[in-house]
């Protein structure tokens, strides 16, 4: 049995894997507080979309560099969406994640 945690941000709620938790852990702020933020913006742009995880691309600024990860989530109509995954990418993955328009723009928005 999968933990299943739910994170509300204001009037943005969201569930996530235990493991995806962990991860965000690991990323550490002050990229984690700004992934998070994205993650709240992504909950409102998101398409819903019937049994489809939906993976995104973004970028985090830091005064130490950029860090730039890959998130998937499943969000239905009806249901709270659901973050399954996040990861660190390349650069490189980050620019083709733009040329597929499936990037988190700067402005935390699709």
């Amino acid at each position: 049995m999968v933990l299943k945690l739910k994170y509300s941000g204001g009037e943005i709620i969201f569930e996530a894997e235990e493991s995806f938790w962990d991860e965000i852990e690991i990323i550490g702020s002050p990229h984690a507080d700004n992934i998070i933020e994205q993650m709240n913006d992504l909950c409102i742009s998101a398409e819903d979309i019937y049994n489809e995880v939906q993976t995104f691309a973004g970028v985090s600024h830091d005064n130490g560099g950029a860090f730039f990860f890959e998130i998937s989530l499943v969000k239905e109509h009806g249901y709270y969406p659901f973050f399954i995954k996040i990861k660190e990418i390349t650069t490189d993955e980050y620019l083709d994640a733009l040329l597929e328009k499936k990037n988190l723009n700067e402005d935390n928005s699709l």
